[in-house]
């Protein structure tokens, strides 16, 4: 017995003495179905993320920049979607070595974040001297504890999450030790963190400021300090400009130019989901969600054993410590005072006050931070038990834990009438309790209590946290979009319906589109494999395109939840046509649908050839066409142009006629050789936005904003070719120097 006893102390300590090793060790246990394929992530990160990454690495693999993507919403400045990540070298480089992508390397790319987090919190932890059990509940806490695990499907915020960190650490070595490698590592984290422009990226950007300022007093080289924290800043600007440079062109053209107060009603943290600080499954019944919010937005379980250790050696910190116990105490503190958003007073005098606040609509978002700093506290009353502290409860802790219990048994109780959700509560009281009996065991904790206590934390998060509720996509999407090889009909139940997709559109020079309804799996993941989709999902649409066409930025799950326009009234509507939608897809049947491969399909026979010759021109003195006289027109044969005239050499009316011989197409050029007898208007039926441009020969002639939304040209006589061309640079310029393009676009009805 006693030998045994020797062996597993041993064996603890030596784990013990490499934390970042057995860091690693449980990120393996508690990720290796994601990292071995057997599951992948869910939710937005199957439907946005995945597809919108997978373009980008596409395009890349055909040595083709990743700027305009026409397979969703009609197409819209890919680039320039600021939760696109098409700048963020972590996740677009590994994932250049799959070949598809598939979803499966994109789920590890994902969870591999995960792990950068907890190591950047060990390297902040041992900074501070923190013991390494200490330093393992703080990294584990971050890596796994409440949004950081349950919105680990909203994968920029995850991204720029995994840098806090470091960023953090980085920022302290550079106050103490001032250089050029120092500065280096700032700059760089940062701008890794600033790469996607997210409320979770404004809010590091806030700690990062006043962080940094409040670093000044402590540095021992002050003007040196300050001086390579400049330059540091300058790199991080640098490495993020390209993304906020895009974003912010693009962004007047958008439906999210500013959010009103309102819309953050929705995403602010209810008061009932700080019962889950308490208990994890506190708002739920056998599988269904309880709470008046979002399942994974408003959850708060960071563990037992982190608030074990808090309440009850929190006040035997150190002295070394206790000025920054209270910091991230206030830090704590405001961010979940800001979390709970419009439900409490202070979110609406910050919306009036702080910059750029009225861009986002989630403050809960801000629980990014309160993650960190809470973790951070009780690895710092950890620490100090591993010192020697005496048990002297947090008694501030204990009125708030009090107060928090009393409502969490009245909500229980009398709100959701279900006094089962108390058992949450009493599985946390047990771990807990475990927690102090391993802690209290004697003067010197033993390595093997201490390993337990790790041990203790791991299955409690890895149960609560890191589980199918959370971490478990569909089986589908890890099947549709495993590798390069088309999926076989049996692999999926969503399989034939995208076969199916893929016989109906293909076999044209520019893509043809679908609408989707209900098929999860193909709700912009279709997109993967070439499908090209006129809806889709993503918070940030062009706003022209939505006022013709209805669309919406989430995904619907009946058609008849559609909203139709006066310009497209029903899916009989010329403007279909134009855009070339050629099927409706819906899981569940609606009015003229057909039952085939596991779907419910309408197909559209009238859709109009990609490009077209009008002869006459219709003049619109408003930003659009009038909706009746536009429903009515023969777009073979008429073309509608924003007044006044253009200045060109086509006639108004018996334009040319031009014989179209050759159309190459790709997302970022299209070009059209023709022949024409006189100046004749072409017109290319693809959405044209900012940054696009028509050149004859080489030579550039006046792009047109042709029936509303399309792209068009009046070309000379004769044998030439015309190419629309996409230049991120040009919608870039286009919008800070506000020339022609953007007076052009500017009249279409979305925002100057």
């Amino acid at each position: 017995m006693g030998n045994t006893r020797q062996f597993l102390a041993r064996a603890a300590d030596a784990a013990l003495s490499r934390p970042r090793r057995l860091l690693v060790g449980l990120w393996l246990l508690l990720c290796g179905p994601w990292l071995l394929g057997a599951r992948v992530l869910p939710y937005d990160a199957a439907q946005e993320f995945y597809p919108a990454v997978a373009y980008t690495v596409q395009q890349l693999q055909r040595l083709q920049g990743p700027w305009w993507n026409p397979l969703l919403f009609g197409g819209y400045p890919h680039f320039a979607d600021p939760q696109g990540m098409t700048f963020q070298p972590t996740v677009i480089l590994p994932m250049l070595l799959s070949p598809l992508p598939s979803m499966t390397w994109f789920s590890a790319v994902v969870v591999l974040h995960v792990l950068v987090a907890g190591l950047g919190a060990t390297a902040l932890a041992r900074d501070y001297r923190l013991a390494a059990a200490p330093q393992l509940v703080f990294a584990l806490t971050l890596m796994f504890g409440a949004v950081a695990a349950s919105r680990v499907q909203h994968v920029p915020m995850i991204v720029s999450y995994a840098f806090l960190p470091w960023l953090w650490w980085a920022l302290r070595r550079l106050s103490q030790r001032p250089g050029v490698w120092t500065a280096c590592g700032v700059g760089v984290f940062g701008g890794l963190c600033a790469l996607q422009m997210t409320q979770v990226t404004y809010l590091i950007g806030l700690f990062a400021v006043v962080y940094g300022v409040g670093l000044i007093a402590g540095s021992p080289q002050r003007g040196r300090y300050l001086a390579f924290a400049a330059s540091a800043a300058a790199l991080a600007l640098l490495i993020c400009l390209p993304q906020w440079l895009s974003t912010f062109a693009y962004l007047p053209f958008t439906n999210r130019a500013q959010l009103p107060l309102e819309a953050a009603t929705s995403g602010s943290l209810s008061h009932a989901a700080l019962g889950t600080l308490l208990g994890a499954d506190f708002l739920w019944n056998n599988g269904e969600y309880l709470g008046p919010g979002d399942l994974s937005q408003d959850y708060l379980y960071l563990g037992a054993v982190p608030l074990a250790a808090w309440t009850l050696w929190g006040r035997s910190l150190p002295a070394a410590h206790r000025r920054l116990a209270r910091g991230l105490t206030a830090v704590a503190a405001l961010t979940l005072v800001y979390a709970l958003g419009t439900h409490a007073p202070i979110y609406g005098l910050l919306y009036r006050v702080l910059p750029g606040l009225d861009l986002f609509r989630r403050p809960a978002d801000a629980l990014f931070l309160f993650v960190p700093a809470a973790a951070l506290l009780a690895a710092l009353s950890l620490d100090a038990r591993l010192k020697g502290a005496p048990l002297r409860p947090n008694w501030p802790a204990w009125i708030v834990l009090a107060l928090l219990v009393a409502y969490s048994l009245w909500h229980a109780f009398a709100v959701m009438r279900h006094p089962a959700a108390t058992a949450a509560l009493w599985i946390s009281a047990i771990i807990a309790a475990a927690t102090v009996w391993l802690l209290r065991r004697g003067a010197n904790t033993a390595p093997v209590a201490l390993l337990a206590v790790i041990a203790l934390v791991s299955v409690d998060l890895s149960a609560h946290n890191v589980r199918a509720r959370y971490y478990g996509g569909r089986g589908e999407m890890r099947k549709l979009y495993r590798g390069a090889s088309w999926p076989d009909d049996p692999a999926s139940a969503a399989a034939p319906a995208l076969t199916r997709l893929r016989d109906i559109l293909g076999g044209e020079v520019a893509p043809l589109r679908a609408e989707v309804y209900g098929l999860d799996p193909l709700i912009n993941g279709a997109t993967v494999r070439g499908m090209a989709l006129s809806n889709g999902y993503n918070p940030l649409l062009y706003a022209p395109y939505a006022q013709i066409y209805g669309v919406g930025t989430h995904p619907m799950q009946r058609m008849d939840e559609r909203r139709f326009t006066p310009w497209a009234p029903d899916y009989a509507a010329a403007a279909f046509d134009l855009l070339g939608l050629r099927a409706i897809a819906s899981r569940e049947p609606a009015e003229g649908t057909v039952a085939a491969a596991g779907a419910h399909w309408r197909l559209r026979d009238t859709v109009l050839p990609r490009v077209l010759n009008p002869t006459r021109v219709a003049l619109h003195a408003q930003p659009m066409p009038p909706p009746g006289e536009y429903g009515r027109t023969d777009f073979r044969q008429q073309l509608w142009l924003p007044a006044p005239f253009p200045a060109v050499d086509c006639a108004a009316e018996a334009a040319g006629i031009a014989s179209i011989e050759r159309v190459t197409y790709s997302a970022n050029l299209v070009e059209i050789d023709y022949r024409a007898d006189r100046p004749a208007w072409i017109v290319f039926n693809e959405i044209v936005a900012p940054g696009w441009m028509a050149q004859v020969d080489g030579r550039e002639v006046p792009l047109l904003r042709a029936n509303a939304l399309f792209r068009g040209a009046c070309v000379p006589g004769g044998s030439h070719r015309l190419a629309f061309r996409f230049s991120p640079m040009r919608m870039i310029r286009s919008r800070w120097t506000r020339d022609a393009a953007h007076s052009m676009f500017s009249s279409s009805g979305s925002p100057p």
